[in-house]
């Protein structure tokens, strides 16, 4: 056994976080850069695609995640091996083993997935600070493409790391939905583990029903209460007409009532566009008031699909 090194740098890392073998333990070895690329995989695209699929299929394709999840684990796991193995990066294994005529296709593919991907994600974030701030999306679109650019440009590895880490802690409001939200889990786990599998055809026919069933749904729940409905029919007319302060009124008026609650949500949706319309006053001439249509057929389809899977119990 070699005595140590005099001049060997003292070790200056917490007690516990490594053992005799230089490897890290307990929560130190958890916070690396596999928890990073797990994190930055559920990126803005990804989560716009999980609330569209929710939102279209609700607990229906959990049961795809059973298939799915180990097959994810498998080709991440393949990519770090072979990453760790021969210190390249998936472009350089292809550039070390494929011909040329083959590598320069796969490159090509695999840098415009990556760009469209990188695209969509600093899309959503610009769309996403839209709805909080006034402006133009495209704008902040580019002020995150630039700002990215920027840190890893000029921000050292072990600094930037570090901030990235902390980041990672945004993934526990995942965590807190799941308390916040009433979860069905009665209904999760039945759709996981037995879901209802149908053809093509059957999920065209039922959101054809849907679709041809959702003009009449406002009409029906606006019988509940005669007023409330004029009281919307009202308020759209004074937002087509940009009577912006009375069309606030009679839709908080509705939202304040005994309404139904589908006439409430529609008056939520009246008012929220009054207050676009108030935040950003050069916009107000393009708001385009055919949403409003769209919104009750949307709202009849989700309503649908919630009787479907037994999440609404409110008549």
């Amino acid at each position: 056994m070699t005595a140590p090194d005099a001049d060997a740098p003292e070790n200056t890392r917490p007690a516990g976080t490594t053992g005799g073998d230089g490897r890290k333990k307990g929560l130190a070895a958890l916070v690396g850069p596999g928890l990073l690329t797990g994190a930055s995989d559920d990126d803005p695209s990804g989560i716009g695609t999980y609330a569209q699929v929710g939102a279209q299929f609700g607990f229906g394709m959990l049961w795809t995640m059973l298939f799915s999840y180990p097959l994810m684990v498998a080709a991440q796991l393949v990519c770090a091996r072979i990453g760790r193995v021969t210190g390249l990066g998936l472009a350089g294994n292809l550039r070390k083993h494929m011909p040329r005529w083959a590598l320069w296709p796969l490159v090509t593919l695999l840098l415009a997935a990556n760009t469209i991907n990188i695209g969509a994600d600093l899309g959503a974030m610009g769309e996403g600070i839209h709805l909080l701030l006034p402006g133009n999306a495209g704008w902040y679109t580019v002020g995150f493409g630039v700002l990215s650019v920027v840190l890893e440009v000029l921000v050292p590895y072990h600094r930037y790391v570090s901030v990235l880490k902390w980041l990672t802690l945004a993934l526990l409001a995942y965590v807190a939905a799941a308390f916040v939200v009433d979860v069905p889990w009665g209904r999760v786990v039945h759709d996981t583990f037995l879901p209802t599998l149908s053809a093509g055809k059957g999920h065209g026919e039922r959101a054809g029903a849907t679709r041809s069933a959702a003009p009449a749904a406002p009409a029906a729940d606006a019988d509940a209460d005669p007023d409330a409905r004029d009281k919307l029919q009202q308020a759209e007319a004074a937002l087509k007409a940009h009577d912006y302060d009375r069309a606030e009124r009679l839709a908080n008026g509705v939202i304040n009532s005994s309404a139904s609650a589908r006439q409430r949500a529609t008056a939520r949706l009246i008012h929220g566009s009054v207050q676009c319309a108030a935040r950003n006053d050069q916009e107000a001439a393009q708001i385009d008031l055919r949403a409003l249509d769209g919104f009750r057929a949307l709202r009849a389809q989700l309503l649908a699909t919630c009787r479907r899977h037994g999440m609404l119990t409110e008549q």
